[in-house]
């Protein structure tokens, strides 16, 4: 707001414009003038003040843009927050996140151990390189070379032994296993061989190994002591392998299981295998493999992969014993169904059942 005052003095002005417009009103101009008279010029002088005051109006714009802009910088504000926390926890987050989860599933419904899971996954982006954080196929290849590593770390080491027992708990296809690993011999390696068995508690043991026998046109005896084992053993001198089976055991039974002991203490040296059943609880083949140490086995046969789809437990076998897996049995067909197995091949078959 501007407005004119025709005053005496400046002081009189400035009283008049401070009580009419406000202590905020400014003087823009001021000059002497005549006032009244013959046209202007015999009338007495006057101070003419011109003074001005911004509008009440003006100033509440001026506040309510000042809020505005405050209230806008507030949210900018915030929202540059809101970004940087996002931006902080994507950094944070591992990138190979999903792949580690997808895997640990994999594994889990493998029903590989959770210490066995973790030798596998940890550290394995860093491991494998930047690449492995967003490759799928990498990552999955990085896996697998660490299940074989397991299988790899487990010394074979042949006894260049002529000699195969086969011992186990009952029921898991020791017998079955032994006459297909004769088969192949006698039947496709052209091997001259005898079998020889200890197994006199199971009834129709006997039998089914003399039927074996007779299909192979191989020798077969039964022996019921370390000492007519001892002489079988030396009247098969010409043969290239002697294959013995044994009774099934229940590796809680130490008496039982120290009596099979000094029937092996006859045959030195000998590859002793342990014959277990892929469809057994991982905590009970973990028990059975202990128990048997006592038996000195070199290394481990794994039956009936055909019948369940968790083969993790030959991967925790193989880590927890440290022996090599020689054979994996994959049905009831004589010769067929077994399979001698190399790292590469085991993590294959494990594997199978998630593509």
């Amino acid at each position: 707001m501007i407005k004119r005052y025709l005053v005496n003095t400046m002081p009189e002005a400035m009283e008049i414009i401070k009580r009419d417009l406000g202590p905020e009103a400014v003087i823009i101009s001021s000059r002497w003038v005549k006032e009244g008279g013959w046209l202007g010029i015999l009338g007495p002088k006057k101070l003419e003040v011109t003074a001005a005051v911004e509008h009440n109006a003006s100033k509440k714009e001026a506040a309510q843009g000042e809020s505005g802009l405050i209230r806008e910088v507030a949210e900018l504000k915030a929202l540059l927050k809101k970004y940087a926390e996002n931006s902080l926890h994507k950094e944070q987050e591992p990138p190979d996140s999903k792949l580690l989860l997808k895997w640990q599933q994999v594994l889990q419904e493998l029903e590989v151990s959770h210490e066995v899971t973790n030798q596998l996954l940890k550290g394995i982006a860093e491991s494998a390189g930047l690449a492995a954080r967003e490759n799928e196929e990498l990552f999955k290849e990085t896996v697998q070379e660490r299940m074989a590593r397991i299988f790899e770390s487990a010394p074979n080491q042949s006894l260049s032994s002529r000699i195969f027992v086969f011992v186990g708990p009952t029921g898991v296809g020791k017998t079955t296993t032994l006459a297909k690993l004769a088969a192949n011999l006698a039947l496709f390696e052209q091997k001259k061989i005898a079998l020889l068995t200890i197994d006199t508690y199971r009834i129709g043991a006997v039998e089914q190994l003399k039927t074996y026998g007779e299909i192979l046109n191989v020798p077969v005896e039964a022996v019921l002591t370390p000492e007519e084992l001892s002489q079988a053993v030396e009247r098969h001198q010409d043969k290239d392998f002697i294959l013995v089976d044994t009774a099934g055991r229940s590796s809680r039974n130490k008496r039982m299981l120290a009596e099979l002991q000094s029937f092996l203490t006859v045959l030195h040296p000998a590859e002793v295998f342990l014959v277990m059943s892929c469809t057994t609880k991982n905590r009970d083949l973990l028990k059975i493999a202990d128990d048997f140490k006592l038996l000195n086995y070199t290394k481990l046969i794994f039956t009936k992969a055909d019948e369940t789809t968790s083969l993790g437990s030959i991967l925790n076998l193989a880590s927890a014993t440290s022996k090599p897996v020689a054979y994996v049995t994959t049905g009831q067909n004589v010769p067929d169904d077994i399979e001698a197995c190399d790292p590469q091949k085991l993590v294959k078959l494990i594997l199978k059942a998630v593509g």
